[in-house]
Protein backbone atom coordinates (compact mmCIF):
# COMPACT_ATOMS: atom_id res chain seq x y z
CA UNK A 1 0.00 0.00 0.00
CA UNK A 2 1.44 3.11 -1.03
CA UNK A 3 0.73 6.59 -0.62
CA UNK A 4 1.66 8.41 -4.28
CA UNK A 5 2.77 12.09 -4.96
CA UNK A 6 3.74 14.10 -7.52
CA UNK A 7 7.61 13.03 -6.24
CA UNK A 8 6.80 9.47 -5.94
CA UNK A 9 5.29 6.75 -3.83
CA UNK A 10 5.73 6.45 0.64
CA UNK A 11 5.32 2.66 1.11
CA UNK A 12 2.77 2.35 4.23
CA UNK A 13 3.69 -0.65 5.51
CA UNK A 14 5.00 1.34 8.80
CA UNK A 15 2.22 2.39 9.56
CA UNK A 16 0.11 -0.60 10.39
CA UNK A 17 0.92 -1.33 14.06
CA UNK A 18 0.29 2.40 14.80
CA UNK A 19 -2.31 2.56 16.90
CA UNK A 20 -5.75 4.00 14.24
CA UNK A 21 -6.94 6.85 17.18
CA UNK A 22 -3.33 8.19 16.29
CA UNK A 23 -3.61 8.20 13.20
CA UNK A 24 -6.70 9.38 12.80
CA UNK A 25 -5.42 12.11 15.01
CA UNK A 26 -2.79 12.68 12.05
CA UNK A 27 -4.92 12.38 9.40
CA UNK A 28 -7.28 15.08 10.14
CA UNK A 29 -4.09 18.20 10.39
CA UNK A 30 -3.34 20.35 8.09
CA UNK A 31 -1.07 23.19 8.38
CA UNK A 32 -1.90 26.31 8.20
CA UNK A 33 -0.86 29.17 5.92
CA UNK A 34 0.63 30.79 8.40
CA UNK A 35 2.61 27.44 10.00
CA UNK A 36 3.83 27.15 6.79
CA UNK A 37 5.67 30.46 6.51
CA UNK A 38 6.96 29.80 9.79
CA UNK A 39 8.36 26.41 9.07
CA UNK A 40 9.60 28.14 5.70
CA UNK A 41 11.60 30.87 7.57
CA UNK A 42 12.92 28.34 10.18
CA UNK A 43 14.53 26.13 7.59
CA UNK A 44 15.63 29.10 5.95
CA UNK A 45 18.18 29.57 9.08
CA UNK A 46 20.17 26.65 8.47
CA UNK A 47 21.20 27.78 4.90
CA UNK A 48 25.03 28.42 4.79
CA UNK A 49 28.00 26.28 6.74
CA UNK A 50 27.08 25.15 10.05
CA UNK A 51 28.49 22.79 12.70
CA UNK A 52 26.11 19.92 12.66
CA UNK A 53 28.47 18.34 15.69
CA UNK A 54 25.16 17.36 16.99
CA UNK A 55 24.39 14.96 14.60
CA UNK A 56 27.90 14.08 14.32
CA UNK A 57 28.52 10.73 16.77
CA UNK A 58 31.39 11.65 19.62
CA UNK A 59 30.81 15.60 17.31
CA UNK A 60 32.05 18.44 19.53
CA UNK A 61 31.58 21.96 18.28
CA UNK A 62 35.24 22.51 17.34
CA UNK A 63 35.23 19.62 15.29
CA UNK A 64 35.58 20.78 11.68
CA UNK A 65 34.19 17.10 10.16
CA UNK A 66 31.37 18.14 11.61
CA UNK A 67 30.92 21.36 8.94
CA UNK A 68 28.45 21.10 6.38
CA UNK A 69 27.52 23.81 4.06
CA UNK A 70 23.64 23.67 2.79
CA UNK A 71 23.12 25.42 -0.31
CA UNK A 72 19.12 25.40 -0.74
CA UNK A 73 16.09 24.19 1.35
CA UNK A 74 12.43 24.13 -0.29
CA UNK A 75 9.93 23.76 1.76
CA UNK A 76 7.36 22.61 -0.86
CA UNK A 77 3.48 23.40 -0.71
CA UNK A 78 1.46 20.97 1.28
CA UNK A 79 -0.31 17.96 -1.10
CA UNK A 80 -3.24 15.90 0.25
CA UNK A 81 -1.99 11.98 -0.41
CA UNK A 82 -4.67 8.92 -0.29
CA UNK A 83 -3.82 5.56 0.19
CA UNK A 84 -3.48 2.74 -2.67
CA UNK A 85 -1.77 0.03 -3.83
CA UNK A 86 1.31 -0.60 -6.05
CA UNK A 87 0.44 -2.84 -9.89
CA UNK A 88 0.56 -6.23 -8.69
CA UNK A 89 0.41 -6.67 -5.13
CA UNK A 90 -2.29 -8.17 -3.30
CA UNK A 91 -4.66 -6.35 -0.66
CA UNK A 92 -3.36 -7.72 2.74
CA UNK A 93 -6.15 -5.65 4.64
CA UNK A 94 -4.39 -2.70 4.93
CA UNK A 95 -6.15 -0.84 2.08
CA UNK A 96 -9.58 -1.06 4.02
CA UNK A 97 -7.49 -0.31 6.93
CA UNK A 98 -5.73 2.93 6.06
CA UNK A 99 -8.21 3.55 3.29
CA UNK A 100 -10.91 4.06 6.23
CA UNK A 101 -8.23 5.80 8.55
CA UNK A 102 -7.57 7.86 5.94
CA UNK A 103 -10.70 8.86 4.29
CA UNK A 104 -9.89 12.83 3.68
CA UNK A 105 -5.87 11.96 2.95
CA UNK A 106 -3.10 12.81 4.58
CA UNK A 107 -1.58 16.20 4.41
CA UNK A 108 2.28 15.90 3.36
CA UNK A 109 4.91 18.70 3.30
CA UNK A 110 7.61 17.84 1.17
CA UNK A 111 11.22 19.81 2.35
CA UNK A 112 14.19 19.15 0.41
CA UNK A 113 17.84 20.04 1.43
CA UNK A 114 20.57 20.26 -0.79
CA UNK A 115 23.73 20.07 0.70
CA UNK A 116 27.77 19.16 0.41
CA UNK A 117 29.55 16.87 2.91
CA UNK A 118 26.13 15.27 3.87
CA UNK A 119 25.82 11.43 3.96
CA UNK A 120 23.46 9.67 1.30
CA UNK A 121 19.94 9.64 3.04
CA UNK A 122 21.26 11.37 6.19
Amino acid sequence: VLFRSKYGAEPMNVYKNIPASNMTALASYRISPANLERTRQLFQLYLGTTAFHNFTPGGRPSDKSAVRYIQRITVHDPEVLHPSISEGQADDGLQQHLTSIYSSGLEWVRIEIEGQSFILNQ
